[in-house]
């Protein structure tokens, strides 16, 4: 039997034993084998390096950092204990080590526990172990939130806290990874959290922010985007979430001035143009709303947004032709969209369209219920086609949200007429006028609804 030659079987045993270490490291990829797995990964690894270097020393720190992953503790304090000869330990634990009994000391003599720094050569390696096992948990959250993996993110940044409960930057990685699992009341609370830490803290105001927007707690975002701005004044993350709020505010000017800095920063930002479109056509600056939905669109010839601001512009414009078709574009793009819907509606309504109005109106009251603009389009409709009980329940579905819609008071008002209900209609056609004395519209209905109850 061939016997091989001693520096060849040991580089053989330490490169078999490397081989091991690297399938137990593969193995601890799973979840349920994670603890096994790395514990059996470490010795073998360490025990191939020990080997390769083939040093005494390197072979007594072996030992010890072996001992760190299988042993408990109290094992690893009482044998450095016995290699020290350190007899305060045993005294303080109340033993003796096996072996000869030493001299021992007075009960009287014994200093008051408070007193003694017990030596633990063990503890600033367990420590570093700690803190360095921390450490990875909180850069694994974050590479799993810069790969999308935001469950696995949630799941490390928690394994952080369980440990460290006030951890600033594991509450900010779960704060956003709640935020894109659309879970915002959860990433709030997070990054409050972080902010009781950390005050100035960009990311965790940024997420705070955000998910107070799509909360619809508007007045919270623009409180903290604003004071992102105040430390980054061009970060155009929290400028775009603070257009947004105002626009959802209805504070047009604030949200065009914000619009206007990101479109400054970069003159083809289409978030930028796109939203200064809706506050341009929202103040009535209608060929500049315009203008800055055709700038998206030369980049984006796809972009329904774009498509539909550019359309809803048209239509305030009174091109309902070009209306229609950037409408009708954007819906072949996003079939559902309910803005589109309403702005077609709204069109086949002044074309006399009646039927088609109807019926994009109902389509986009399917996405948006109470969507009073569509209703309104209805209920018009529903009047034009004699529907006038149709027409009544969706002007009063608006009164109920706006009793000051003096559209909905002037559709109900003929309604009325018409099904000669004629004291709801000149109670209603009254209500119109206070608003809107100069109404045609409102005056004639009037006038024919009190002609009628005279005869």
């Amino acid at each position: 039997m061939h016997i091989p030659d001693p520096l060849t079987f040991r580089e053989f045993v330490a490169a078999l034993a490397l081989g091991v270490g690297i399938v137990f490291a593969a193995v601890s990829m799973w979840q349920s084998l994670r603890e096994p797995a790395s514990k059996i990964a470490g010795v073998v690894l360490v025990l191939a390096a020990a080997i390769l270097a083939n040093q005494w020393g390197v072979y007594f720190a072996t030992v010890f950092i072996i001992g760190t992953l299988v042993a408990p503790i109290i094992f690893l304090e009482r044998l450095a204990a016995i290699i020290r000869g350190n007899k305060d330990y045993w005294q303080s634990q109340g033993q003796q080590p096996s072996g000869p009994t030493p001299n021992t000391t007075s009960s009287q003599e014994l200093p008051k526990a408070a007193d003694v720094a017990t030596p633990n050569p063990i503890e600033p390696i367990v420590r570093h172990a700690e803190a360095a096992g921390l450490d990875a948990l909180r850069q694994q959250a974050f590479a799993h939130i810069r790969a999308d993996r935001y469950e696995e993110a949630v799941r490390d940044a928690t394994a952080v806290l369980d440990r460290v409960p006030n951890d600033a930057f594991a509450l900010r990685i779960r704060a956003e990874a709640y935020r894109l699992l659309g879970r915002f009341e959860e990433a709030i609370g997070d990054a409050t959290g972080a902010l009781a830490q950390t005050p100035r803290d960009e990311v965790a105001l940024r997420t705070r922010a955000e998910a107070s927007r799509l909360l619809h707690r508007y007045d919270d975002s623009v409180r903290d985007a604003t004071a992102v701005l105040a430390l980054k004044p061009n970060d155009d993350f929290a400028l775009k979430i603070r257009t947004e709020a105002y626009r959802a505010l209805g504070r047009f000017d604030d949200a065009l001035r914000d619009a206007n800095a990101l479109v400054e920063q970069d003159p083809t930002d289409a978030f930028g143009l796109r939203a200064r479109s809706v506050a341009n056509r929202a103040l009535r600056r209608l060929d500049d709303a315009v203008r800055d939905a055709e700038a998206v669109l030369a980049s984006h010839p796809n972009d329904p947004f774009a498509l539909v601001s550019r359309a809803d512009s048209y239509r305030m414009l009174r091109r309902y032709d070009d209306a229609i078709r950037d409408a009708t574009e954007a819906l072949a793009l996003k079939p559902n969209d309910a803005a589109a819907l309403r702005t077609r509606a709204a069109c086949y309504q002044m074309l006399g369209r009646f039927e088609e109005a109807i019926r994009d109106a109902t389509a986009s009251l399917a996405q948006e219920p109470n969507e009073a603009f569509a209703l309104d389009i209805r209920a018009e409709a529903y009047r034009m086609v004699g529907r006038f009980d149709d027409a009544i329940r969706d002007a009063t579905a608006v009164l109920g949200q706006n009793p000051t819609d003096a559209f909905a008071l002037r559709t109900r008002a003929e309604s009325y007429r018409m099904l000669r209900r004629l004291d709801e209609a000149i109670r209603d056609a009254i209500a119109a006028l206070a608003l809107e004395p100069d109404s045609a519209f409102a005056q004639n209905t009037l006038r024919a609804a009190e002609a009628a109850r005279r005869t």
